[in-house]
């Protein structure tokens, strides 16, 4: 569960904290899709290594993104569930 600071929100939540880190990386294939680069390792190579996907950065952004909307969805299911107790 997130509890709201005065600057932003702090994420304690092991979920949520794994659906974050999934966003990030999914965005940063995105950017590397757009030509952009980092240092480090790329963030496709991440994808691969975390989420076990496979092909070209485009290919490896669309299964990201719908990891991304099954996380979401199912981040909403248990706040409605908690909301539901």
């Amino acid at each position: 569960m997130s509890n709201a600071t005065t600057q932003g929100y702090a994420i304690t939540d092991k979920a949520d904290i794994d659906l974050y880190k999934l966003i990030t990386i999914e965005r940063a294939v995105f950017l590397e899709s757009m030509g952009m680069k980092g240092r480090g390792p790329s963030a496709a190579k991440l994808a691969k290594l975390n989420y076990g996907c496979k092909g070209n950065r485009a290919a490896i952004l669309l299964q990201l993104q719908e990891l991304v909307k099954m996380a979401k969805e199912m981040r909403q299911a248990r706040q409605e569930m908690r909301a539901g107790l």
